[in-house]
């Protein structure tokens, strides 16, 4: 009899694990002295990175983000900066300007380094990975026209274009692809973007949803990209994932236009939407093929609308930003698991089979 009243227990158990939802609580990030901050990107420690301004609300630092706690990285010697990306061990990357005014992409793994250009005097890193790979873009040598870069160990390799003038690579993964967009022939001052993927030396267009251009914005380690495209006869675009050689729309939350910014290696992917009767675009969680606005996860009353998703890591906490009692704010939303009522009501009973085959 023992081992039949705990298999009902752990039946009954199971079911009720299964019966769980997700809310999430949403935090402002702390400030250099300033009125606001923003959140960059975030990884699987927590940690986050952005910018801070100081107490003068016009100077801005690039930031590190711990708990309650903000720490100025400096620049590499002009006044402004600003972080990107992080990685697993907390290497930073972003830009930061020269004593001369131009800005440079940085590596800050305890002291700020520039990591250079392609001769045009102006680059900015977007992301890092965890072999410190970092991708971002970079005037080229001659004009201001921006090509895709990567940053590896010391050199600045120029990713290329579609036969266009410019393009900029925005994430990678820790196999080294990368995703960004390309300019392809056109007109002067009219060159459709097309998503890419650059992988093995290779830079691969990935197309659209039907209209003209397309942004890939994150990639997770399993390939699978996350991005926005115009859709076929609009100007509006819709968020997309592609994956196995397809792009794939994933709609919005009922507005005319998505875009989709983020994606952890649990599949879930970040980013926002139009929603009817706002007038800001609302952050959406993806998963399971349903897109969430994710103000029906948060406590009423919360003060928070928040309407960009900047980055997501592997628990599926997401940092961006949005407004707090009206006032533009970088944020870090927390997923948490709790039990719903009916889920009580099955503990509840288990322990009454128990209890009753105890007494017998």
């Amino acid at each position: 009899m023992k081992n039949n009243r705990f298999a009902y227990l752990v039946v009954f158990m199971t079911v009720a694990a299964s019966a769980q939802a997700v809310t999430y609580t949403v935090s402002k990030l702390p400030t250099l002295g300033g009125s606001t901050s923003r959140a960059g990107s975030i990884n699987n420690s927590g940690t986050v990175v952005g910018l801070s301004f100081l107490p003068d609300n016009s100077t801005y630092r690039a930031t590190l983000f711990q708990g309650e706690t903000a720490t100025d990285l400096g620049t590499l010697g002009g006044t402004l900066s600003g972080a990107a990306g992080i990685n697993s061990a907390g290497n930073i990357v972003g830009a930061a300007y020269l004593p001369a005014g131009n800005a440079h992409a940085f590596l800050y793994d305890g002291v700020m380094r520039d990591l250079g250009h392609l001769g045009g005097g102006i680059s900015s890193a977007n992301d890092i990975n965890d072999l410190n790979q970092a991708v971002g873009a970079s005037h080229v040598a001659g004009n201001t026209a921006t090509h895709a870069v990567l940053f590896d160990s010391g050199n600045v390799i120029d990713l290329g274009t579609f036969g266009g003038t410019h393009s900029n690579a925005l994430a990678i993964n820790n196999h080294g692809q990368i995703v960004g967009y390309a300019s392809t022939p056109g007109s002067p001052g009219s060159e459709p973007d097309h998503a890419f993927l650059y992988e093995n030396g290779i830079l691969k267009d990935l197309g659209t949803l039907g209209g003209g251009t397309s942004y890939a914005q994150g990639i997770n380690d399993s390939g699978v990209i996350v991005g926005r495209s115009t859709i076929t006869g609009s100007n509006f675009t819709h968020a997309f994932v592609y994956q196995n050689g397809s792009m794939i729309d994933i709609g919005t939350l009922g507005g005319s236009s998505s875009r989709a910014t983020a994606i952890n290696n649990a599949g879930q992917i970040a980013g926002s939407s139009e929603v009817i009767g706002s007038s800001q675009n609302h952050v959406f969680i993806y998963q399971n093929n349903t897109m969430t606005d994710i103000h029906t996860l948060i406590a009423p009353g919360s003060g928070w609308e928040l309407t960009q998703a900047n980055a997501m890591n592997d628990a599926g906490v997401i940092v961006g930003l949005g407004y707090y009692n009206g006032v533009f704010q970088g944020y870090v939303a927390t997923p948490e698991t709790v039990p719903e009522p009916a889920t009580l009501s099955i503990i509840g009973l288990a322990g009454l089979v128990a209890f009753r085959k105890k007494r017998k």
